[in-house]
């Protein structure tokens, strides 16, 4: 059981997909839902403490972001049924997972499209002008920990897993050597 969802609910939504079709087992829907609880987590905590909790310090996880979690987890299963099959993956699906990545940026964008009824992690401010202010100084404290320091690593580099577009992501070997040299 992940953190946002269930299997339960995501072979519930994968069944309005694929009707039927029970080529997917739950330890695969586990690993695909720990990959999005992952993704999730990476996302929500540029604002948010991590886990979520209310104002009142009581775990909450608002609707909005365990469904963006059921469709997306939905949708990696979908791909890999497409994959294992030798299936020309739907657009339907494909749009899916975009739109719920997109939503999920649009919790963190600053300024916010959305924001969640959850408490902010330590050094994150609203500002009266609507954006997102943060603390710079750096603690030693493992639950609010953040670093700047990799902020500008990887100029001019392109991410080997591009989360908006997994099919076409690729490894450019320039790129690669370029990286090694620099780390020299």
């Amino acid at each position: 059981m992940g953190t946002y969802t269930t299997a339960a609910l995501v072979k519930a939504n994968y069944k309005r997909f694929a009707a039927g079709n029970q080529s997917i087992t739950d330890p695969q829907i586990e690993s695909f839902i720990a990959q999005v609880d992952a993704i999730v987590d990476g996302m929500l905590y540029k604002i948010y403490a991590l886990p979520l909790v209310n104002g009142a310090d009581v775990s909450y996880i608002p609707n909005i972001v365990k469904t963006v979690a059921v469709e997306m987890a939905t949708a990696r299963c979908l791909k890999f049924y497409y994959d294992s099959n030798q299936v020309e993956e739907n657009e339907i699906v494909r749009n899916n997972w975009k739109d719920n990545l997109a939503m999920l940026k649009g919790m963190v964008s600053n300024p916010p499209e959305m924001l969640l009824p959850c408490k902010f992690r330590e050094g994150v401010r609203l500002n009266d002008a609507g954006k997102f202010e943060f603390n710079q100084n750096l603690t030693n404290d493992s639950a609010t920990f953040w670093s700047t320091a990799m902020d500008n690593a990887g100029e001019g580099m392109q991410p080997i897993f591009d989360l908006d577009d997994w099919t076409d992501s690729q490894v450019d070997n320039e790129k690669l050597s370029e990286l090694s040299e620099r780390r020299k």
